[in-house]
């Protein structure tokens, strides 16, 4: 009986009242998860951390009683289990140091006794080498799966700690990365099992759609849901008083520096004297505007916010470079009186910082002043009548630091859907999870993006059994550059801001540049992914569908692999202008 059909089961019986049947059939459940083995197996290369892992697991320090043998010299030559402290069906095995005298990769499963474990972990204390990648591989054809850890990072850290330019994130960051690396590497590819699982699931998913629908009726929705996305507007207005560094926080935003083009004037003087509207680059429909200053003289909130055109944005956030005053609370009461939403911004934190810890070098704490800045901006904007402010601090100078990622995450989730994902689109790539989050995001539009490939304007594609709009591919893998700022313009600017040259930005970069993007480039692509067709022609489904469901299966697999490259790619790029030499942006 599968868990769905048990769960129902117990169900049925609690509804008859049957308490204590329901009971006793769900002692019985827990009872046989409780007689239920796993085995683990612990594997790399000796010396890697591999009896030290075990102990963690367990909770037990290298010198407790039953732990696992620790040492600077081999001290597992046989394969031992451990059986967890609170869950005895649970073992794990601490398996002999891979790549020594008498365990060789190529007879290494055989001799530990492969068909024992249920899942390996791979431990690995320095660099990926040619023992863990036999080993991977083995496991991968022989149907198991594996994890890969990387023990001792705090040795490394210790490391690098001795160096000037020293940062812990981004040293971590370029470990993953290098082990992410090695992974790819081995191209440890899908089973036919597994991709025609997956092909023959995602097919199931497409002619789902028809089962209350007509092909007409599909594609026109499919289209009404593509031009929503296209045509959707997001526009932020960015306000506060003069000189509190609007432009540089709008700049930042669209991923520019202010000498760039197309850039918000910055200046010592007053720069802004109406509403002036910056597209974001890559994504026009993501419109920044800089709002003239407040707290003059004759500031009024009610007639400010009609002189700006209060209607047209969708949120607002309210800067401030020092202190939150009268005129900031009561903007902000205002705005949200209008039933409008904002956010409290406290700039040039960098400043503040680098004043602090020039005047009180002996005693600068940087957590302690950023949370003596919170509690200032929180006090005088309370005392200015705003009862729960949250505020977030910030450098546009530094703008991967401080509270900018929470900020982001708060104006991107209190958005509507399609804004949410323009906004996300929209973000220059402070960080792997903003990378990871596109990815994430746009997965979901190639569906909508194959579906209408194959179901409008679709063309038979020359040595394919597929007919799509091509057109439509080029278009979108070109935006996927673009949102990923991987396009010239973009890499242009993060070249000026990291100091590197274009150049080397670009040598990261595997998928062809956009001038590239082409019908040739497409169809071979398409080719590629000719598995598809096959996998599910001999499918019961007649007549047009099932030419269309190839056409869909086959450009949908083409843009998720191509997606995952870019994506790839960005991080890349992010990784080199993070390397030596890094300044704005470490």
């Amino acid at each position: 009986m599968t868990d769905k059909k048990e769960i129902e089961h117990l169900k049925a019986i609690a509804e008859t009242g049957n308490i204590t049947e329901a009971a006793a059939k769900l002692q019985e459940k827990l009872e046989s998860l409780d007689d239920t083995p796993l085995d683990i197996a612990i594997t790399g290369e000796s010396g890697s951390g591999k009896s030290s892992f075990v102990n963690a697991i367990l909770g037990l320090r290298d010198d407790d009683e039953g732990a696992a043998a620790t040492g600077v010299t081999e001290t597992t030559i046989e394969p031992k289990a451990y059986s967890h402290p609170t869950l005895p069906n649970v073992k794990i095995w601490d398996l002999p140091g891979i790549g020594t005298p008498n365990f060789q990769a190529d007879n290494y499963l055989k001799q530990v006794n492969f068909n024992s474990y249920d899942f390996f972990i791979i431990i690995a204390s320095q660099r990926f080498t040619s023992h863990h990648a036999s080993l991977a591989r083995e496991i991968h054809k022989m149907g198991k799966k594996f994890y890969y850890v990387r023990s001792k990072v705090d040795n490394d850290l210790k490391a690098e700690e001795r160096k000037r330019n020293f940062n812990k994130e981004r040293t971590l960051y370029m470990i993953r990365e290098n082990c992410k690396e090695n992974l790819k590497a081995l191209d440890l590819r899908l089973e036919p099992k597994d991709l025609f699982n997956g092909t023959i699931k995602v097919f199931e998913e497409f002619m789902d759609l028809f089962q209350d629908k007509g092909q007409a009726d599909v594609a026109s929705i499919t289209q009404a849901e593509l031009d929503s996305f296209k045509s959707t507007m997001l526009n932020i207005a960015v306000t506060g008083e003069t000189g509190a560094g609007k432009s540089s926080f709008i700049n930042a935003l669209r991923g520019l520096t202010a000498e760039d083009d197309g850039a918000a004037p910055t200046g010592v003087t007053e720069t802004t004297k109406q509403p002036t509207v910056y597209p974001h680059p890559n994504h026009p429909n993501v419109r920044l505007w800089d709002l003239p200053g407040i707290g003059g003289p004759d500031f009024h909130p009610h007639t400010y916010l009609r002189k700006v055109n209060f209607k047209s944005y969708d949120f607002f956030v309210i800067v401030a470079s020092e202190r939150f005053k009268f005129s900031h609370a009561a903007l902000a009461q205002e705005i949200g009186r209008m039933g409008k939403r904002f956010y409290f911004v406290r700039s040039k934190v960098d400043d503040d910082l680098r004043n602090e810890e020039r005047d009180r070098p002996r005693t600068f704490r940087r957590e302690m002043v950023l949370q003596r800045l919170r509690a200032d901006c929180r006090e005088n904007l309370q005392r200015a009548g705003m009862n729960h402010p949250e505020i977030f601090l910030l450098s546009s100078c530094d703008f991967t630091q401080y509270d900018a990622p929470a900020l982001l995450r708060a104006l991107r989730d209190d958005l509507p859907s399609l804004q949410r994902l323009a906004f996300l689109l929209s973000l220059p790539n402070l960080s792997a999870d903003i990378i990871d989050e596109k990815e994430a995001a746009l997965q979901k539009m190639v569906w909508l993006i194959s579906l209408g490939s194959a179901l409008v304007n679709a063309v038979p594609i020359p040595r394919l059994s597929v007919a799509c709009d091509i057109s439509i591919l080029i278009g979108s893998m070109i935006s996927f550059y673009k949102y990923f700022g991987l396009d010239d313009g973009s890499l242009a600017a993060l070249a000026r801001q990291c100091g590197k040259p274009i150049a080397e930005l670009k040598a990261v970069i595997t998928c062809p540049e956009t001038d590239k993007i082409t019908n040739d480039v497409v169809i071979k692509l398409l080719l590629k992914e000719k598995a598809f067709p096959a996998l599910i022609a001999n499918l019961p489904v007649l007549g047009p569908m099932l030419a269309v469901g190839i056409s869909f299966v086959t450009t949908y697999f083409m843009l998720l692999s191509f997606l995952k490259e870019v994506a790839e790619d960005a991080k890349r790029v992010r990784q080199t202008a993070l390397g030596e030499g890094r300044k704005k942006l470490q």
